[in-house]
């Protein structure tokens, strides 16, 4: 990256704080809230959709990389149309429930978008298998942590910090792997994007990202992680997400045999019961991080082992990640990190 590149990280950064505050107010004003119900784990109306001011900023800040942009501008402007009727689809749901064959069309549409975008790159199954076949995976593993990371948005900061950590591990991998440098700014542009609605989303929350956010990052975020597993690290790609693998896929499964409506929004993540015993979600999000941390520590242990002791580092995830999941109910009130704002909503 050029020093363009690093002060338009840091302006996209100071611009998120200023951005997001103002789209509070909006948010007041036009009555554009998220009301409690039996699922929330909020108590008052709160603004929604500050996912809208994320990709705002991100739009953006990529500015700086189409300008200096060599190549086919085809697959910059797939992925910009894909986003933008993601987010605008995302927000009308956010606003005004909409049906989930409506919202699973427009997700398989940008899905398959970013499926021909993945496959210029690379085999994610290094050419073992059809490349339709590939395709249709493809495909289907971004429709689904798009889902899985609008499912885990439940509770003040877990999506920002979650957002925060994949962008900046994954910019740091690009980087150190040498894959494309305008993949390390992409990145780290998204994290710098989303740092002031962190700060505004931390609890108690003025405001949430809504689908807005977490479906169109989860989108951003799913391409990403498959252009590093086509570049043949897809032991990393795959332990980056590992506490939202873990916390959803456990769900997922336990409802599955419950034989319950596996596929409707519910409110059982772990994350999510640990809050209702009275854990605050400060001390959840902040022990999730610290298993983010760890996690990411070994995934840099795994770049230049032998599959063998890549094996073990695996397996030492997965450990640590059911510790994490099973720890989040237990008290630590040193992780008890909440913010009092004035801007918030008041009826």
């Amino acid at each position: 990256m050029g020093v363009v590149e690093g002060i338009t990280l840091l302006v996209t950064a100071l611009l998120s704080f200023v951005l997001v505050k103002s789209f509070i107010h909006f948010c007041i004003r036009h009555n554009l809230l998220a009301f409690p119900n039996s699922r929330s784990n909020h108590k008052d109306p709160t603004p929604v959709g500050g996912g809208v001011v994320i990709l705002t900023i991100f739009f953006m800040g990529s500015i700086p990389v189409i300008l200096r942009f060599t190549g086919d501008m085809k697959a910059p402007l797939i992925l910009f149309m894909a986003l933008a009727l993601l987010c605008i689809i995302s927000f009308k749901n956010d606003i005004s429930p909409m049906s989930i064959s409506s919202r699973l069309l427009t997700h398989v549409i940008a899905a398959s978008l970013g499926a021909c975008v993945v496959t210029s790159h690379g085999s994610i199954f290094a050419y073992t298998v059809h490349p339709d076949i590939e395709f249709g995976a493809i495909v289907f593993i971004i429709v689904g942590f798009m889902n899985i990371y609008n499912f885990m948005d439940g509770i003040d900061g877990m999506t920002g910090m979650e957002t925060i950590f994949l962008c900046t591990s994954l910019g740091i991998l690009f980087s150190l792997l040498q894959i494309q440098t305008n993949y390390t700014y992409i990145s780290l542009l998204l994290a710098s994007s989303t740092i002031g609605f962190l700060w505004y989303n931390w609890h108690s929350a003025a405001i949430f990202m809504g689908d807005a956010g977490s479906i169109t990052i989860g989108y951003i975020l799913s391409l990403l992680l498959l252009v590093l597993a086509a570049k043949g690290y897809w032991l990393q790609a795959f332990m980056l997400p590992m506490y939202y693998f873990m916390d959803a896929g456990l769900v997922l499964l336990i409802r599955i045999v419950k034989l319950q409506r596996f596929w409707e929004a519910h409110s059982e993540h772990f994350f999510q019961k640990a809050v209702r015993t009275g854990i605050s979600h400060a001390e959840v999000v902040l022990k999730v991080a610290i298993f983010n941390i760890a996690l990411f520590g070994i995934v840099l242990s795994t770049i230049t082992q032998t599959p063998q002791k890549n094996l073990i580092a695996l397996l030492i995830a997965i450990g640590l990640g059911m510790l994490t999941v099973c720890s989040l109910k237990i008290p630590m009130t040193f992780l008890n990190l909440t913010v009092k704002r004035s801007v918030r909503y008041k009826q």
